[in-house]
């Protein structure tokens, strides 16, 4: 019966390494101006657009789990995040 119970799906791993989400995180806990943007807050296209000027990696969508993330305070991958 196992079988026939749909499981939630992982989804695509995340392209950033560890040390680049570190680095993400942190950058969060700057406001955008701080970052080089003109914009006083934190949306999904700012985030994609930061990733993609800082490390090359585009994102069409898929980055609102990690303003989520950050705004309840939990981690993409690993506890390690916060070490």
């Amino acid at each position: 019966l196992e079988g026939r119970y749909d499981r939630k799906s992982p989804g695509r791993p995340c392209r950033l390494s560890e040390e680049q989400q570190k680095e993400i995180y942190g950058d969060l806990s700057k406001e955008p101006h701080e970052c080089g943007f003109e914009r006083g807050t934190w949306t999904s296209p700012l985030l994609a657009l930061h990733m993609e000027n800082k490390f090359g990696i585009k994102y069409a969508s898929g980055v609102d789990y990690m303003l989520d993330a950050i705004s309840k305070g939990k981690l993409l991958q690993s506890e390690s995040l916060t070490a």
